[in-house]
């Protein structure tokens, strides 16, 4: 039996790893280099008061043979899953970039650079800070900023735009469908340590079963 659980969890975790093979991104023939939330303030206009999301920042990368031919940048808000925003970055597009910005990085580093600044803004929140000024259209500029002395500097700035309408609903139809398989992968190992437990006490094993149903059960008519 104990084996039975151990099959059925090793599959569904093959699975989950499958799964991740569908994001639409990959799809599109994207490498992911970095998937992580970080805190940016949103900034307001009509004099209302900045507010601050948990952005979960993911970094993609093309290429093509061997050379990288373009770099890839989204945001998503959990809690508004229509809300889906995207920054491409080619090769041309960089030198524009670059000079506007007044760069000191190489296209090939750049995915790179815009890693170790959001992984900044987490562990020294208080030397640097990410802004977004959201237009009417729910694109807009994304900012770093780094904290000198008593003053803020812009370390540099990209837009973001809304991705299209079809894009938004794989999107969200896939973030649906991994949910539910990170669900069943709890319940599988839930089952596994149950069965674990309930060969050496039973009873135990009953009582923890069904104190998980009961939540499940709350939960679930919350």
């Amino acid at each position: 039996m104990n084996s039975f659980y151990n099959d059925s969890f090793q599959s569904v975790s093959a699975m989950n790893e499958d799964f991740a093979a569908m994001d639409p991104t990959i799809l599109e023939g994207y490498n992911i280099k970095f998937n992580r939330e970080v805190k940016v303030t949103f900034l307001l206009e009509n004099g209302e008061e900045d507010e601050v999301y948990i952005v979960r920042f993911r970094i993609f990368e093309k290429s093509q043979n061997s050379d990288l031919d373009e770099v890839r940048l989204e945001m998503a808000i959990d809690n508004n899953i229509g809300l889906f925003l995207e920054c491409n970055v080619s090769a041309s597009d960089f030198e524009k970039l670059k000079t506007e910005n007044r760069l000191r990085v190489e296209f090939k580093d750049f995915s790179r650079s815009v890693q170790e600044l959001l992984e900044r803004s987490v562990k020294k929140s208080q030397e640097c800070f990410i802004t977004f000024k959201q237009g009417e259209d729910f694109g807009g500029e994304l900012t770093f900023l780094q904290k000198l002395k008593l003053r803020k500097v812009n370390v540099f700035a990209l837009h973001f735009s809304l991705s299209n309408e079809d894009f938004v609903r794989k999107q969200v139809q896939y973030r649906f469908n991994k949910i539910k398989l990170d669900l069943r992968l709890k319940d599988d190992e839930i089952n596994t340590q149950i069965q674990r437990i309930s060969e050496k006490n039973p009873s135990l094993a009953k009582s923890l079963q069904n104190s998980v149903t009961a939540a499940l059960n709350k939960k679930m008519h919350k």
